[in-house]
């Protein structure tokens, strides 16, 4: 069947993706992501298990063009949270991805999905963060998926962006609105809107320079907001990043 009809953006598209899901539990893997052997025995198992749980997180490798491991992040040991607690773990930023997080249908509905404004980056980072401090959370220290990365990705071509810092920075406002609000996180709200910006930041002059574009790094750096409420050391690394050769 032919489908036609204006194309829509990834969070769109995950987000349509998403609202036709009938089962409980709702994970979103891109299309060149991957599971591994015996991973939906592993998924099942600790879903069931924590049924009570609204998300769910497992670990991840990272794989190449040609499917070969660059590296793997996991929880550390398997921990229940009640919320907000759960967005202690990634409240600086997001080391999980899509493919290894669960969330239980009702309360990806309460969310409110993916927010639609993010066209580059962000929208799944904000959705976890939010996810985490408004829900049970649960981290499970088995790695069941592989997260495909590319060389010549749109992560690559956009990072170095003021459009991806922009997006970055209503990401960290939106937290920060939402952190004001929780006693435990007042005073800290603005600091991790800055880190955020911050981490972001640097991954930008990185991979600028990366690329050999040095100038482009410079030029990048002088454009965005200079995050001064962000970690003495995160600022320090920022500077590092800027003038190291």
């Amino acid at each position: 069947k032919k489908i036609s009809g204006e194309p829509v953006s990834i969070y769109q598209n995950w987000n349509i993706a998403a609202k036709m899901v009938t089962e409980e539990w709702v994970v979103i893997p891109s299309d060149d992501d991957i599971y591994f052997e015996n991973s939906f025995e592993i998924i099942t198992k600790y879903l069931t298990k924590y049924s009570t749980a609204e998300i769910v997180i497992f670990g991840h490798q990272t794989i190449d063009e040609n499917y070969q491991k660059i590296s793997e992040w996991k929880p550390n040991k398997l921990i229940e949270y009640n919320p907000p607690n759960g967005f202690e773990h990634f409240k600086y930023d997001v080391s999980a991805r899509m493919p290894s997080i669960f969330f239980k249908r009702s309360f990806l509905k309460k969310l409110g999905y993916f927010d639609e404004y993010f066209k580059i980056t962000a929208s799944d980072s904000d959705l976890i963060q939010r996810a985490l401090i408004e829900g049970k959370s649960v981290f499970i220290p088995e790695i069941v998926s592989g997260y495909r990365v590319w060389k010549k990705s749109q992560t690559h071509k956009t990072i170095s962006t003021i459009n991806w810092m922009n997006e970055i920075d209503y990401w960290g406002s939106k937290i920060e609105s939402i952190l004001l609000k929780i006693p435990q996180y007042k005073n800290e709200a603005s600091l991790i809107r800055h880190e955020l910006y911050a981490r972001n930041l640097i991954s930008g002059i990185f991979s600028a320079k990366l690329n050999g574009a040095y100038l482009h790094a410079w030029k990048h750096f002088f454009n965005c907001k200079y995050p001064y409420k962000a970690l003495l050391r995160t600022q320090l690394r920022l500077l590092y990043q800027l003038i190291k050769p």
